[in-house]
C-alpha cells in the first residue's frame, strides 16, 4: 500500500463514505429486516417484499446516476443522495411512530423508495470519488483500499450498529418499533455527518482532479 494515496483528499473522502454510509446501509438493512420478522411477526418472504420499493428505485436511480454525475458535479449528486436518503429515512420513522406494530409493506414503500434512490446516488459516487485523484499507475492500489473498506464496513454495520439496535430493543422492553425509530435518528446523524464533510470538500470536489504521480 503507497502511503502517499492515504495523503490524497480523494482517498481519504471515500474512506470516510466507506465507514460511514456502507456501516449505516448494512446496519439499517439488519435492522430493518429484525424489526419485521422479530417486532412485527412477519414470514422472511414478507420482510423480503418489504425491499422491494428499496430495490426496484435503486435500479432505477443507478440507471440514472452516471449521466447525472457526468453532468452536474459528483459532489452535488452525493449531496443529493445523501438528501433523498435523510428524507426517507424521517419518512420512515413517522410510519413506524404512527402505525407502530401494524406498520405494513404497502406502507413503507413510500419510505424505503426514497431511502433506495438515494443509496444508489451515493454509492455511484462513492468509487468516482474516491478514485478522482489517482494516477493511472496506482489506480489498482486505490481501488483495493476502497474495496477493502467498502467490504470491511458491511461486515461491521449489522455487529456494531445491530448491537446498538439490540440494546435499544431491549430498554424499550421489546418494542422495536420504537427502538427502530431510535436507531433511524443514529443513522440520520451519520448521513449528516457526511454531508457536512461533503460540503466541506465541495469546492475540491468540483474542480479538475489533480492526480499525484508517484
Amino acid at each position: 500500500l503507497p502511503p502517499r494515496l492515504l495523503k490524497l483528499t480523494s482517498i481519504r473522502f471515500g474512506m470516510a463514505i466507506a465507514l460511514l454510509f456502507f456501516s449505516a446501509w448494512s446496519g439499517f438493512m439488519f435492522c430493518m429486516a429484525l424489526t419485521m420478522q422479530a417486532g412485527l411477526g412477519m414470514a422472511p418472504w414478507q420482510s423480503g417484499n418489504s425491499f422491494i420499493a428499496l430495490g426496484v428505485a435503486y435500479f432505477i436511480s443507478a440507471l440514472y446516476a452516471p449521466k447525472l454525475i457526468a453532468r452536474y458535479s459528483m459532489g452535488r449528486i452525493l449531496l443529493t443522495g445523501l438528501s433523498v436518503q435523510i428524507v426517507g429515512l424521517l419518512l420512515l420513522s413517522a410510519t413506524f411512530y404512527r402505525l407502530g406494530i401494524h406498520t405494513t409493506t404497502l406502507a413503507l414503500v413510500p419510505s424505503t423508495a426514497l431511502i433506495g434512490y438515494g443509496q444508489a446516488l451515493i454509492v455511484n459516487s462513492f468509487y468516482r470519488i474516491g478514485m478522482r485523484d489517482i494516477s493511472a499507475c496506482d489506480a489498482g492500489a486505490g481501488s483495493a483500499i476502497l474495496s477493502t473498506l467498502q467490504q470491511a464496513t458491511l461486515g461491521l454495520g449489522p455487529a456494531i450498529l445491530g448491537s446498538l439496535f439490540l440494546t435499544l430493543a431491549q430498554r424499550s422492553g421489546g418494542d422495536y418499533p420504537r427502538a427502530l425509530i431510535d436507531f433511524l435518528a443514529v443513522e440520520v446523524v451519520m448521513m449528516l455527518v457526511l454531508g457536512a464533510i461533503a460540503l466541506w470538500l465541495r469546492r475540491h470536489l468540483n474542480v479538475h482532479p489533480a492526480v499525484v504521480t508517484p
